[in-house]
């Protein structure tokens, strides 16, 4: 819940007008809370010119003020994302600590529908090896419940690969995007997903999705217990990153862009 400071308060409205929810109201001119549908996303304090709005419940020292970023030029980005590429070949080097929780930070920044914030994350660096067979007896499983010989035909091979491991790309480190199962939550992790894949670029390190390990997870009663899944949860992204030991010189070029200007 949020807290109005009306000594503060100018009463110029504009908390009134961004608050998704109709929260806030102008009475007496000062901004007034009328009802307790607030969603605790911070609209009304981060757009308050004179901070007479703060959230408790929240760690405030996290603010800052918007003029001190450095912005970043739209081809600048455009640049960093053409650049990105899925690494499947990785150093056996550890990522330092600091820049894990630098990619953590960029999935926990990410919006969530009705800013629900459930997205959570589990980061697997020794068990590797548990990892890559909880996917295989995942995918086994799922191949025999849906009577599919390719799926069971991949997991049979994951299984059997002893030098390079072509699922985890024998990558040091896993991150595991895990979110409840109501409507908003699985594309909640995907967007996070993205977010940190961007950082972890940005990092210079190198990441790969896998939906096979997704999947994989999802289907084994085994690997839920290992995450420490609730039965609401499902896990939305599974990506694999550490320090890669490829370089690529260069981008590739893409297939142009199906758009339809209505």
């Amino acid at each position: 819940m949020i807290i109005i400071n009306e000594e503060l308060c100018i009463g110029c409205g504009l908390c009134t007008k961004d608050c998704v929810v109709r929260s806030i109201n102008i009475i007496a001119g000062k901004a007034k809370m009328i009802q307790e549908a607030c969603l605790v996303c911070g609209h009304c304090a981060a757009i308050c010119p004179v901070g007479a709005i703060s959230i408790p419940s929240l760690d405030e020292k996290e603010i800052f003020d918007t003029k001190t970023i450095n912005k970043i030029k739209s081809d600048d980005l455009l640049k960093l994302i053409q650049s990105r590429r899925s690494i499947r070949y990785y150093k056996e080097q550890t990522v330092e600590q600091e820049k894990i929780e630098k990619i953590i930070e960029a999935g926990r920044f990410t919006p969530t529908g009705c800013n629900i914030q459930a997205t959570r994350y589990v980061i697997i660096t020794k068990q590797m090896s548990k990892l890559r067979d909880l996917v295989v007896e995942g995918l086994a499983a799922g191949g025999h419940k849906s009577n599919s010989e390719a799926l069971i035909q991949t997991a049979e091979k994951y299984k059997n690969e002893t030098q390079y491991s072509t699922l985890t790309f024998n990558a040091p480190h896993a991150v595991i995007i895990i979110c409840g199962s109501s409507i908003c939550n699985p594309i909640n992790g995907t967007l996070a997903a993205e977010s940190m894949e961007l950082m972890i670029h940005s990092l210079d390190l190198g990441a790969c999705y896998s939906g096979y390990s997704e999947r994989g997870l999802n289907e084994n009663e085994n690997a839920r217990s290992f995450l420490k899944m609730k039965d609401d949860e499902q896990v939305a992204a599974c990506i694999y990153f550490g320090y890669p030991s490829v370089k690529y010189p260069r981008t590739v070029a893409r297939k142009k862009a199906v758009i339809d200007w209505l």
